[in-house]
């Protein structure tokens, strides 16, 4: 299957990467445009703005809010830190973001 394709079906579940894959799918038109895209999030991650529902703190907070448990698994699986200084759930949801982001870059190499 195409990666555009495989993305578009992702796109229809549930969770984290279901938005992670509507999102590529929304913001691109082609199998090409869709992998160098998810490769520049996994790469240079939400910090970079390459995900324009990610960026501002109402938009992570919400983020965050809607898939606690999610975000919580994920940093327990991964033993996350989060730096004191930094704001908690924009960077849980970035992080929690960017896995799903390279999850579905795995599956589509």
């Amino acid at each position: 299957m195409k990666t555009y394709e495989f993305l578009k079906e992702q796109a229809k579940g549930e969770g984290i990467i279901a938005e992670v894959a509507n999102f590529i799918v929304e913001s691109t038109d082609n199998d090409e445009e869709a992998k160098v895209l998810l490769e520049d999030i996994v790469r240079f991650g939400c910090v970079s703005g390459a995900v324009g529902d990610m960026i501002y703190y109402s938009q992570t907070h919400q983020f965050f809010d809607e898939h606690y448990e999610e975000i919580e698994e994920l940093r327990e699986e991964f033993e996350f830190q989060v730096d004191a200084d930094s704001d908690l759930k924009n960077t849980l949801a970035w992080f929690a973001y960017e896995v799903k982001a390279h999850e579905l870059l795995a599956m589509v190499e």
